[in-house]
């Protein structure tokens, strides 16, 4: 009964020995059951960060091609219209703007001006209310006061068209001091237009005091209008003065007053071989200056002004003839010469222009400069020039003009002088 008993107990000791190791064990695993999916799915969610920073950098890299690809095309674009832009201007453009600039602006300034002067000689030059007449007046004059340029210039306009278009009388000693007072105007337009003004209204000594007051002024345009002023003025007896101003001019930095001085040299002394005061002889200022004249034709801007100042007097030296010829020899055959439309005055001018059509006619590749330089020498009507036009005519040179140069040997041959 006792070993029955044992035996049961030990039995039972043993059961449950076995059932707390099973609950153990059972633990154990329920423990490190959960720690092994933890662990996979850290590395399953590396490998996904992974994959989406590669993903990341892939559209990155992406985006940098595409966008290298447009700036690409765009710069293309920009060489394309690049191409088709008109090459940046040159100093001489630039020049050549600025006054076509300035001229279209004085075309509307004049447009304006001229519009408000019909306006006031109309209200003036009316003739049956001569109270509105004599308020166009006051008008005019008051005009004259304004602080508006524009304003001023409308009644100086105004002023000269009265006095040039022999309409009915008024005071024009009412308006001189008006006139002198827009002599000193800052506007050199209302100055140029007051001295015009000037050389029509006034003569003698008065005029030519006015003008050799302006031969000096800031702007070429005036001092070209002051000499203007001084061929009829009576000014024969202040040769002195005139002849210091035009040495001012040809001594001047300017190309413009360079060439008015040269073109005034030639011009006054013309006008006063006619004058009231000494209708026997006039003065020639050139005989004065022709060594300055001489320097000035070796600046290459203003040797063609020489040139032209040359080609129209009556004589010239030996050293101005072979200065002229080194200009025209110089002168590109395929370069219009501005000088065609007018003979030169001089027989020894007239064989320099001569040598320089034929080397034209010879060694231009202009076609129509060939064709202006054949009907030059055509006009001269000098037979002597047969023989040279037949050399030409039978040689290479003739191409493109043959039946030209044919038509003008015989019209000389026919017509011209010995």
């Amino acid at each position: 009964m006792k070993r029955t008993a044992w035996i049961g107990s030990w039995g039972t000791t043993i059961l449950l020995g076995f059932a707390v190791g099973m609950a153990i064990g059972k633990a154990g695993k329920s423990e490190i059951q959960p720690r092994r999916p933890r662990t996979e799915a850290h590395g399953e969610e590396r490998g996904s960060d992974r994959s989406r920073l590669l993903a990341s950098l892939q559209r990155f890299q992406n985006d940098l091609a595409e966008k290298e690809r447009i700036a690409l095309s765009l710069r293309a674009e920009i060489e394309e219209v690049r191409d088709k832009l008109l090459p940046p201007l040159t100093p001489e453009d630039e020049k050549w703007l600025k006054e076509r600039q300035g001229e279209d602006k004085r075309t509307q300034r004049w447009k304006r001006v001229s519009e408000r002067k019909k306006e006031l000689k109309r209200k003036i030059l009316q003739r049956r209310d001569k109270v509105l007449r004599a308020d166009g007046l006051d008008e005019m004059a008051s005009l004259f006061e304004s602080e508006d340029a524009d304003d001023v210039l409308v009644a100086i306009e105004t002023l000269k068209d009265l006095l040039l278009g022999r309409h009915p009388r008024f005071d024009r000693e009412r308006f001189k001091p008006l006139v002198l007072a827009a002599l000193m105007h800052e506007d050199w337009e209302i100055r140029e237009q007051a001295l015009e003004y000037v050389h029509f209204a006034y003569f003698g000594e008065e005029a030519a005091a006015i003008a050799l007051g302006m031969v000096n002024d800031s702007h070429p345009k005036v001092k070209h209008e002051a000499f203007f002023c001084l061929w009829p003025s009576g000014a024969m007896e202040r040769h002195q003065e005139i002849a210091q101003s035009l040495r001012a001019l040809l001594h001047s930095e300017d190309k413009e007053n360079r060439s008015a001085a040269l073109w005034h040299i030639s011009n006054l002394a013309e006008a006063h071989r006619y004058g009231p005061e000494q209708p026997e002889r006039g003065y020639d200022y050139y005989s004065e200056m022709k060594d300055l004249v001489m320097e000035l034709s070796r600046d290459p801007e203003s040797e063609e002004d020489v040139l032209e100042f040359w080609w129209r007097r009556r004589a010239l030296s030996e050293e101005a003839l072979e200065r002229s010829a080194e200009i025209l020899a110089a002168t590109d055959p395929d370069k219009p010469f501005d000088l065609l439309h007018r003979d030169p005055v001089s027989l020894e001018m007239r064989e320099l222009a001569c040598r320089h059509y034929f080397r034209v006619l010879r060694e231009s590749l202009d076609t129509g400069l060939r064709l202006d330089a054949l009907s030059w020498l055509e006009r001269t009507r000098d037979k002597s020039l047969v023989p040279e036009l037949k050399a030409v005519a039978a040689s290479q040179d003739a191409e493109g003009i043959e039946r030209q140069l044919e038509q003008a040997i015989k019209r000389l041959e026919l017509y011209g002088r010995e």
